[in-house]
């Protein structure tokens, strides 16, 4: 998987390509606090499954923890739970809705190791 990273200022967006298609994609914001907040990350519907939105999130993380962030954090539909906390988030919080889905707050605290 090739990736492109967008935006030194601002939003930064991370997309994945598979023989030159995006098929995954992640946006990533600052916070006042240095955290940086993991959006709208999605794969493509055939593409899912195939490890790439793990990928990306790693290349997120290494980037991340090269730039000294504290910890990610993101709000996580609850049916994408499972799949955070294999990676090593933790649910932070109540259920709150987006776009009537509920989700969950997930923070990785990138200080640990």
């Amino acid at each position: 998987m090739a990736l492109e990273i967008e935006g030194e200022q601002g939003p930064r967006h991370y997309t994945g390509y598979v023989n030159g298609q995006a098929v995954v994609t992640a946006r990533v914001k600052v916070e006042a606090d240095g955290a940086w907040h993991l959006q709208r990350v999605a794969t493509k519907k055939a593409y899912r499954g195939q490890g790439l939105a793990k990928k990306l999130l790693l290349a997120i993380e290494t980037d991340a923890r090269a730039s000294q962030v504290p910890y990610l954090t993101l709000g996580a539909q609850d049916q994408a739970q499972e799949f955070y906390l294999k990676l090593g988030y933790h649910v932070v919080g109540e259920v709150f809705l987006d776009a009537d889905i509920p989700h969950h707050r997930m923070d990785k605290d990138l200080q640990l190791g």
